[in-house]
Parts: structure tokens; C-alpha cells; sequence
């Protein structure tokens, strides 16, 4: 391109003369050095900038095709340049370029071409800018986001157009993983069992999944963008335990929660609370509830989860065990103290089985010392007896 230039300015020289001949005035030579120096300038910066950019004239022949644009390309200025071949190096078959229609003034066509990709610049006049995959450039393509404005004279005629091109492909694959990062983390909330929410910084509600929507009664579409989540569970307004955290106020969450929370064992800056809550439901629910701090990649926290389980059937259970075993223990200690009275009149009752038994003894020794006695006595009336009969015989 550049020899083109001198070439041109080279003939110019041809036709001025080399001195000045109005008296100081600038000659035609001098002008024409100026232009040389600011075409050459121009040149430079427009070779040298990293924006892949191309020119082309008025007649659709490429003018501009910096070494940007040829590595982006992989075609060489010299081989395009004074060409209308310029849609090679994005489409495998012939179209026109957003420049082409800006060339040929056919605005609508830019419409057509590029629809639902495309938005009209309202700094610049004649400007447009869209985004595009073109399979086609490089080995596995690449999105470029590209804008193009029309070049006029000072007499405002069109006298060709600029299109300058930004490599986006990596960005884009970036999006394209975070929204499927995004997906996925969605998918696995909404398709959780456990209900869950999501707060971005600014308290914003992002996530509100359908389980959660069973246990409040809210719909997501009724809250999701706002920050009114805290309605599933209390009566007026008041920060959850999520808020606290995006605030960084893990200091007040024992205000909130006195007696009832916990730091969590298992995930850093993520506590734990238990608590009922009268307002939820129709006669009032017990809920454990956990919250963790969400950071992106660069360990800037950007907003909090809340995931809650429903414990109410649990605590019921728990209550009517405890209930049972309260008065199980109650039942135990009647029991025992009859026991113990019964024990007290079993024991007077054999103690005075045992004085019977003592008095019986007693009595039964005396009897039988009474029976000896009397055993000798008839004894002693048998011998009396007989003595008698004897004397009787005498």
C-alpha cells in the first residue's frame, strides 16, 4: 500500500514546482509533503493498530487490509487488496460484507443479512454493529463482533466504508461456559428436593426452586428479582440469614438467631440454625436452615444460598417421644414409690410374721414343757394307781 502512496505522490511531484513562488505562501510541493507525511502517518497507525480492520472504496475494491486482519484471516493484504474478494476471509460462498451494503447504500439489506444480530450505532452516523460465529475462519471458527460505518468526503459523499472486526471467542466460549455453569447450578436447584434460594450482592432474589415454592406457597415468578424473600417466612420485613452473610454481618446473626444457630462444621463461612417459624404455612412449620457465602473465581463473595429443610413431622415425633417419656417417667416414679410402699408393708408384714413365729415358738416350748410335766404327772398316777390296786389286793 505504501508504494501505492508514493507512487501517487510521486507523480504529484512531477506536475509542482520545487520552489515557493508566492512569496512565502506554502507552495503546492509543500502541500503535497504534508499529505505524503499524513497519508504515510495514517498508513501507520492504521497497519499498526490491533483491531482487524479493512477499507474499501466506493467501487466495493478493498483499499486497507491491516496485518491485524491478516492474521485473523490468514490472507495477506497483498493478495486482496484492489480486489472485491474480501468476503473470503468470512463466508465460504460469495455475500456481501455490512461494509458492501453500507457502499451501496442499501441499509434494509443490512437488516436482512445480519437479522436479529445487528443494532444501529447512535454515535456515528451510517454505523452499524452486529455479532456473528463464522464457521468458516480458523480452524474451529471464530465470533467476531464487528461494526462498519460508512467514510464520506468533506463534501458529505460516500466515498467507501470502514469495518473494523474483534476477536470475541474467547470471551464468548467464557459466557458459553458460565451460562452452562449457570444451567447446570439451575438445574440442580430447581430439581432439588430441598428447598433453596439464591441472593445475588445486592440482595436480589435469582434462584427460588420448585420445592420451595411447594413449602412457601410463593411462585418464583411472583418474587425472583426482588428482594421480598424474606415474606415466606416471617410477617414483617427482616434480613435472613443469607442477607446477613452477603452484608458480611456474621456478627448479628446471634441477634437474630440467639440460641438457635451454629458455624458449620463442613463448609466455610456457612451456619446452620434451627428455628419455627408461625407464619409459614397454616399452622406454622420447623425448619432447619443452612446459608453459605457464594464467591466467584477470585474469592469475591457475589451472593449467598439458603437451602431449608422442613423438620416439622420430625420435631412432632421428637415432641410426642418426649411426651411419652416424660410421663413414662412419671408412671416410673409412681410406680416405684408404690413398690416401695408395698416393700415397707411386705416388710412390717413379715416382721410380724416373724414376732408370731417367735411368740409361737415360745408358746409351743411352754406347752411342751407343760406336756413333759404333765406326762410325768400321769405317770407318777400310774405308779399311785397301781400302788393302790396293790394295797386294795393287800
Amino acid at each position: 500500500m505504501t508504494p501505492k502512496v508514493k507512487r501517487e505522490t510521486e507523480d504529484t511531484h512531477s506536475i509542482v514546482p520545487d520552489k515557493d513562488d508566492t512569496g512565502g505562501a506554502p507552495s503546492l510541493y509543500s502541500l503535497s509533503h504534508e499529505l505524503l507525511e499524513e497519508s504515510e502517518l495514517l498508513h501507520d497507525l492504521f497497519n499498526g493498530s490491533p483491531i482487524p480492520t479493512f477499507v474499501i472504496g466506493r467501487d466495493h475494491k478493498v483499499i486497507y487490509w491491516n496485518r491485524a486482519l491478516e492474521e485473523l484471516s490468514g490472507i495477506k493484504a497483498a493478495n486482496v487488496i484492489g480486489t472485491r474478494q474480501h468476503w473470503r476471509a468470512f463466508y465460504e460462498t460469495k455475500r456481501p460484507c455490512m461494509a458492501d451494503l453500507l457502499v451501496a447504500e442499501a441499509t434494509e439489506g443490512i437488516q436482512k443479512w445480519y437479522e436479529g444480530k445487528v443494532r444501529k450505532l447512535n454515535l456515528i452516523d451510517d454505523a452499524f454493529e452486529a455479532t456473528e460465529f463464522f464457521p468458516h475462519l480458523g480452524n474451529n471458527g471464530r465470533w467476531l463482533r464487528f461494526t462498519a460505518a460508512a467514510i464520506r468526503d468533506s463534501h458529505a459523499e460516500l466515498v467507501g466504508a470502514i469495518e473494523t472486526l474483534e476477536d470475541i471467542t474467547e470471551k464468548k466460549v467464557s459466557e458459553e461456559a458460565l451460562r452452562d455453569s449457570e444451567q447446570k447450578l439451575y438445574s440442580i436447584i430447581e430439581g432439588s428436593p430441598i428447598p433453596a434460594f439464591v441472593i445475588g450482592h445486592d440482595h436480589t432474589l435469582l434462584y427460588w426452586n420448585r420445592a420451595l415454592e411447594e413449602l412457601s406457597g410463593i411462585k418464583a415468578d411472583e418474587i425472583l428479582k426482588t428482594n421480598q424473600h424474606w415474606r415466606a417466612f416471617y410477617s414483617h420485613e427482616r434480613p435472613c440469614m443469607a442477607d446477613l452473610l452477603v452484608d458480611g454481618a456474621q456478627n448479628k446473626i446471634s441477634e437474630w438467631y440467639a440460641g438457635k444457630y451454629m458455624k458449620s462444621k463442613l463448609i466455610e463461612d456457612a451456619y446452620e440454625a434451627t428455628d419455627f417459624f408461625p407464619d409459614l404455612g397454616n399452622d406454622g412449620r420447623w425448619l432447619r436452615f443452612t446459608a453459605a457465602l457464594i464467591r466467584n473465581h477470585q474469592g469475591v463473595p457475589i451472593g449467598a444460598i439458603e437451602t431449608l429443610e422442613d423438620i416439622t413431622e420430625r420435631k412432632r415425633v421428637e415432641e410426642a417421644l418426649r411426651k411419652a417419656h416424660d410421663e413414662l417417667e412419671l408412671r416410673v416414679q409412681e410406680r416405684t414409690g408404690e413398690l416401695i410402699e408395698s416393700s415397707r408393708a411386705l416388710k412390717a408384714e413379715v416382721m410380724e410374721r416373724q414376732q408370731k413365729e417367735k411368740e409361737l415358738k415360745e408358746r409351743e416350748k411352754e406347752l411342751k414343757i407343760k406336756s413333759d410335766r404333765l406326762e410325768e404327772t400321769n405317770t407318777a398316777l400310774k405308779v399311785l394307781l397301781q400302788q393302790r390296786d396293790e394295797n386294795k389286793k393287800d
